[in-house]
């Protein structure tokens, strides 16, 4: 069993690393079949002269023939070289790791709010099928599933911000007051900013988990170990949460493998809505400047989180459903 195990988690690496390769490749070709590059925009500006803009080119090996770039930028890339960025004019990898703390709190926090609130009404759904609350239950997940988050997100920002203020209207932290609070305030303070941006990802997220539950738990209630169980006489939430969720939630571990790069991707609209300074707001003004490093290296980062998403839920639901240890 062990060694399957490892042999099936290294050829999903393997996958995984032509996966990274491809997905870097695309967008390196994407970005240079666009007209121009990025100093363009400056080719016109009266302040800077043509000779200047020359060895910028030449520095950042902009002049050269497309292939020798392809080339050059893969001999970096192994090495773990993301390359400098052309308009913050630092490492990559640096501009990346301020960034990345931010995004993966906010994914994080949506991500507890999707299962958490996911699973719950999934489960009412189930128990309740059919009947009135189990009907407004999939009205209102079906009206969040379908709203975008970014609209979701000024509508929580224009209300409960805006209007009520209730929550900040953006960033991180207070840029005034956060760094002369104590621990306990600073962790208030952040938590105030994160909670409309992780309500926008989560609430969207959680509708798509809870319509899956609702159909397992409808799914499993009908079976005969089911009955059984309250043949012997045991409550019916004894018989609910241990026997029938914990059956359900198989198709719910796919996901949450998934779930993961899925808030991640749609943190760009989120963190640009809240001024939200992470990952997804970076690469969404790294595509508008054409700084090509740092757009491919968030698309390369974005692929990993994806291939690992896909290798948790295919161990997660090898682990809850024996019969399919045996697939490759």
């Amino acid at each position: 069993m062990g060694t399957d195990l490892i042999r099936f988690v290294v050829g999903r690496l393997l996958q995984g690393v032509l996966v990274v390769l491809g997905v870097a490749t695309i967008v390196f070709l994407l970005l240079h079949a666009a007209p121009g590059d990025p100093l363009t925009v400056l080719n016109d500006a009266p302040q800077i002269a043509p000779e200047a803009l020359a060895r910028v080119r030449q520095t950042y090996g902009l002049d050269r023939p497309l292939p020798e770039q392809y080339v050059r930028y893969v001999g970096q890339l192994a090495r773990g070289n993301l390359g400098i960025s052309l308009t913050q004019h630092r490492p990559v990898a640096d501009a990346l790791a301020a960034a990345i703390p931010n995004t993966v709190l906010l994914a994080l926090a949506a991500l507890l709010l999707d299962f958490g609130l996911g699973i719950a009404i999934g489960v009412v759904q189930g128990r309740h099928g059919g009947t009135r609350r189990d009907h407004v239950l999939s009205l209102v997940t079906v009206t969040l599933y379908s709203t975008p988050v970014f609209v979701l997100g000024l509508l929580l920002l224009g209300v409960f911000g805006e209007a009520l203020h209730w929550f900040p209207l953006g960033g991180a932290i207070d840029p005034i007051r956060h760094a002369g609070l104590g621990l306990a305030g600073r962790v208030a303070d952040r938590a105030r900013h994160l909670v409309l941006p992780a309500l926008s990802l989560g609430l969207v997220a959680a509708a798509y988990t809870a319509r899956h539950q609702r159909s397992a738990m409808l799914e499993v209630l009908q079976q005969d170990f089911i009955r059984a169980a309250r043949a012997r006489g045991l409550g019916e939430r004894v018989v609910l949460l241990r026997h029938a969720l914990r059956n359900a939630l198989t198709p719910t571990l796919t996901l949450a493998g998934l779930a993961l790069p899925v808030l991640l991707s749609g943190s760009v609209l989120v963190e640009t809505v809240f001024g939200w300074p992470g990952m997804g707001r970076l690469a969404a003004e790294a595509i508008g400047r054409r700084d090509y490093p740092m757009v491919t290296a968030a698309a390369i980062l974005a692929a990993v989180l994806v291939v690992l998403g896909n290798l948790l839920a295919d161990l997660a639901t090898r682990i809850a459903d024996p019969r399919l240890r045996s697939i490759r």
